[in-house]
């Protein structure tokens, strides 16, 4: 008993580590945040950029995502569509960019029903 209290504490703690290395702001991330850094971010769309690419606003900010159509069912998503989407930094030669692996829909523009996509 005493040997799996202990394991299960030991995988509670790297489970928070884990955590606390994700980023949750968009002014958290530089031109030197590590490519492949996990992100976590809640905001909303302002505008769309073409070739899967969105201007996205949260608390403290702006930053480019990238939203491959495997998360968005092929559709582009209208300004003002608030989400939370998980993914990684990726270094591109003008700034840093989201390359988003999960999305999360709060409330959109046209529907507001709510839903979860990954890949």
């Amino acid at each position: 008993m005493k040997t799996l209290i202990t394991t299960t504490l030991l995988l509670l703690a790297a489970l928070a580590s884990a955590d606390s290395e994700m980023l949750h702001s968009s002014a958290d991330i530089s031109a030197s945040t590590a490519n492949g850094t996990p992100v976590q971010l809640q905001g909303e769309i302002l505008q769309a950029l073409g070739d899967d690419r969105y201007l996205l606003r949260d608390r403290d900010g702006r930053i480019e995502i990238e939203l491959p159509g495997k998360l968005t069912a092929g559709r582009v998503l209208d300004p003002g569509t608030r989400l939370i989407i998980s993914g990684q930094v990726e270094q591109t030669a003008a700034h840093p960019r989201v390359d988003a692996d999960k999305l999360h829909s709060l409330k959109s523009a046209i529907n507001p029903a709510s839903s979860t996509i990954s890949y």
